[in-house]
């Protein structure tokens, strides 16, 4: 296996780099890689809230203890707010429209779910991705593997109104992959986060409302479309949640539109709250998308025509709503795509099978 690892002080969520007419499929594993590592940030928002809900939370809590062990927090900490620097600012995303639909309000008793976060509380996890692509091009398959270990930093900054704005950045990225080109490939993106710092504004109900990117370093003309990434964060509508009031056994559904790696796709994720004791919550959960058919345009290489694809992810999420950010996550997926060269008139296929976790860092 080849490493590279990288100690970087900024979040950033990566597409994909063509240098020609096909896809690169070293390129796209490490682009899962970042994505969903940097997701982990916003699988959680709120704000500063009134104690009487925390007090809320506690009288309506179930008798039976969840067994989730959370990070440490470290309060009063500015660390990451006074390194994003607007007058630097990259990108700002506007987050598309949240469709929720609760099918099912659970048992008695029922509260609103809402985060309860505290300016300057910060925290740390370390999510650990294995991933692997296997490409075919008529009688031709190849195979790459994965396996990227990347710990992020989740710092709550000051809110207003009933919104929060939360600090992410990636500290370290560590790459462990059987493709020389992939390795080859991380270097590159690892220089490119640094000086990376994400900013986060959301409400107290989990919907993201905005993203902004700002940098001191310039940004690679090649890698200017990976920042459509933050768009959307697919991991944030897994944790957002309706206004009704829920209970245990509780499922609604959250329609957005999104993009990953690059593409437009369609994306429904169905969550079931399966516990909750004080503000402590745990969710299952489960993710699709699928790509309508689209023409996307790579700097130095042909279009590429995308005929269909769709990507499943479920799994299970463990919450503290008075946390910046998670405290485990527990993922699989696998996922197929079908593209034609423009050039060369040929149909590719890419099968793409990961497992995620998400733990407290120590």
């Amino acid at each position: 296996m080849i490493r590279a690892e990288r100690a970087v002080p900024g979040a950033v969520r990566l597409g994909r780099v063509r240098r020609n007419p096909s896809l690169s499929a070293a390129y796209r594993l490490i682009a899962l890689s970042l994505l969903l590592a940097s997701c982990s940030i916003f699988e959680e928002a709120g704000e500063e809230a009134d104690s009487e809900f925390e007090e809320v939370l506690e009288d309506s809590a179930e008798e039976a203890q969840l067994d989730i062990e959370c990070p440490s927090v470290s309060e009063g900490s500015t660390t990451l707010a006074d390194r994003f620097d607007e007058s630097e600012l990259v990108r700002t995303f506007p987050q598309p429209a949240y469709e929720i639909d609760v099918t099912d309000l659970g048992a008695e008793p029922r509260e609103e779910l809402r985060y309860d976060l505290v300016t300057g509380d910060l925290a740390s996890v370390v999510s650990t991705l294995e991933s692997e692509l296997t490409q075919t091009v008529g009688s031709e398959t190849t195979k790459s593997e994965l396996t990227a270990t990347t710990r992020l930093d989740i710092e709550v900054g000051q809110p207003s109104a009933e919104e929060v704005v939360r600090y992410g950045a990636i500290s370290s990225y560590e790459l462990e992959t059987s493709d020389p080109a992939a390795a080859e490939q991380a270097d590159t993106t690892t220089a490119f986060t640094t000086g990376l710092v994400s900013r986060e504004t959301s409400g107290t109900d989990g919907v993201p409302a905005e993203v902004l990117i700002s940098t001191t370093a310039p940004v690679p003309p090649v890698l200017e479309p990976s920042l459509d990434d933050f768009s959307t964060g697919l991991a944030g509508a897994m944790a957002t949640f309706p206004q009704e009031a829920i209970g245990s056994g509780a499922r609604w559904t959250v329609a957005f539109p999104t993009t990953f790696q690059g593409l437009e796709a369609n994306a429904m994720s169905t969550i079931t709250l399966t516990g909750r004791a004080g503000s402590l919550v745990s969710l299952d959960v489960d993710l699709d998308l699928e790509y309508p058919p689209q023409e996307i345009t790579i700097p130095n290489s042909e279009p590429v025509t995308v005929e269909e694809g769709s990507l499943a992810i479920s799994g299970s999420l463990a919450l503290d709503l008075a946390q910046p950010g998670p405290c485990s996550t527990e993922l699989s997926g696998e996922g197929d795509l079908a593209y034609r060269d423009a050039a060369t008139a040929q149909t590719f296929t890419q099968h793409t099978e990961m497992t995620q976790t998400v733990v407290p860092a120590e």
